[in-house]
């Protein structure tokens, strides 16, 4: 009885933190704008695109970040204010999988729980691409500690689908290509009879989310491979005299604890507690050298800032 009504108030508290005063906090601005504008073309205008934001000159993403606007865009009949809500259920399924991910790695349910009213009282509420990091991080991590007892076709190909399908959201994602590259080499090591089938499932699931990127650079005579092949070559590179072209480590300490906002004026978006933090997970790793990469993926986030 007592578990229960801990629970109750857990998802309460979930729900306030994601849904409390959505309209009055809610900023129209920006990429709120482009997201709004480009449901609507879809929805309104019937036009359906096939890329997402450029992340670089003539690189685009993939559309899915616009896609998922479109449910919520038909909900509310075109009010813009759907940004907001599209967010709050964002933020509060990011909630749920941070509890049950660290419930599973920590085997503690106080843990688990504080960790997740933490991240959701502090939650970005503005409607951008960026916060859909946490979400398919979330899921790409709860799938692979599955994956990593199990290791079956299906759950490789979920794992798949989600690491591509991220990548239409933010280039930041592309973080997780080593953990995933090391679940497929780890399930095709010593499997011979049926390796041709996992092989091509797998491949569907790759290809698939960024299909519709694929259908546009042929038909603009690959625009998007010619620009990716320039970009690796050197032959572009970052914009100068933008504030990004050199790697700002403060800066970058900073933005790294930027989304845990405390009742501590001093204590938020410091470098010092960035370092904490990143102390604290080092001393996880030390004693559960099986989680890694979860420090990986922290370090290589902070190496990320150097594209903002």
């Amino acid at each position: 009885m007592i578990k229960k009504l801990f629970l109750v108030i857990f998802l309460s508290l979930g729900l306030f933190f994601s849904f409390y005063h959505l309209p009055e906090q809610y900023i129209f601005e920006y990429d709120r704008e482009g997201n709004y504008y480009a449901a609507k073309s879809i929805v309104v205008d019937h036009k359906l695109t096939l890329i997402g934001p450029a992340v670089h000159a003539s690189i685009y993403m993939g559309p899915w970040g616009d896609y998922i606007q479109i449910p919520f865009f038909i909900a509310f009949r075109g009010d813009p204010i759907y940004g907001a809500y599209l967010i709050a259920t964002v933020n509060f399924a990011v909630f749920l999988l941070i509890y049950f991910l660290l419930r599973k790695v920590s085997h503690s349910q106080l843990i688990a729980m504080c960790a997740a009213l933490l991240w959701v009282s502090s939650a970005n509420r503005l409607n951008g691409l960026v916060t859909f990091i946490p979400l398919f991080s979330m899921i790409f991590l709860l799938l692979y500690e599955k994956f990593i007892r199990e290791k079956t076709t299906i759950l490789l190909s979920l794992l798949t689908l989600v690491w591509s399908l991220s990548l239409n959201f933010h280039p930041q994602m592309v973080l997780l290509a080593p953990i995933w590259l090391y679940g497929v080499i780890l399930f095709f090591r010593g499997r011979r009879k049926t390796w041709l089938k996992s092989l091509i499932i797998l491949s569907i699931a790759l290809l698939i989310p960024v299909l519709p990127v694929i259908i546009f650079d042929f038909r603009h005579n690959f625009l998007i491979s010619h620009a990716i092949i320039k970009f690796l070559s050197g032959e572009t590179s970052l914009p100068t005299g933008s504030g990004v072209s050199q790697f700002r480590f403060l800066y970058s300490l900073r933005q790294f604890s930027l989304p845990v906002v405390l009742p501590l004026d001093w204590l938020n978006h410091n470098p010092l507690f960035s370092v904490l933090l990143l102390s604290l997970g080092a001393l996880f790793v030390s004693l559960k050298k099986r989680f890694y990469y979860l420090l990986l993926i922290s370090i290589g986030s902070i190496l990320m800032m150097r594209l903002y």
